[in-house]
């Protein structure tokens, strides 16, 4: 399953964030979960992109036991803290939220009220939900999702995103 790796800041203090950084945009990884890829950008428009994306042979292929930031922050293992590189962020970052098929991803600095509308409304209203930090929304693939000076990233298209 192929991922695009997408950091999110993550709160420290008051007004402190930081931010992973990591060296390649995309993680592919193996169903039975023993080895992995890593992709650039770069490397991830050389495949060719359909219901499977095949990639070029040149592609190393590394061993779950070979640890990376990108792996670690993908198992959330504790390692992370010491494979990845960070950036300091001092100020409250720009809320986001990004859907993912039928997942949306979100980050608030602060507390945010959000607006759910769908079809599972049986008056089809809009539901009012308070949202702070980084988080996931469920099963929202056929939701609307509206609030107030909020970026919202349209959906990645040729890959699945975690």
């Amino acid at each position: 399953m192929l991922h695009r790796i997408i950091t999110l800041p993550e709160r420290i203090s008051l007004d402190k964030f930081i931010q992973y950084t990591t060296d390649y945009a995309f993680l592919g990884i193996q169903t039975g979960q023993r080895d992995y890829i890593l992709l650039s950008e770069s490397d991830f428009d050389n495949c060719s992109k359909g219901d499977v994306v095949v990639c070029p042979v040149s592609t190393a292929v590394y061993s779950i036991q070979s640890l990376t930031c990108e792996i670690s922050l993908y198992f959330e293992a504790a390692s992370h803290y010491r494979l990845c590189k960070r950036k300091l962020l001092l100020h409250p970052q720009i809320p986001t939220l990004q859907r993912h098929g039928t997942l949306w991803t979100y980050y608030f600095p602060t507390r945010q009220q959000v607006a759910i509308s769908g079809p599972g409304a049986a008056d089809h209203s809009p539901r009012a939900v308070s949202l702070d930090g980084i988080g996931l929304l469920h099963n929202a693939s056929s939701c609307r999702i509206s609030t107030n000076d909020v970026q919202i990233i349209p959906e990645l298209r040729g890959s699945t995103q975690t």
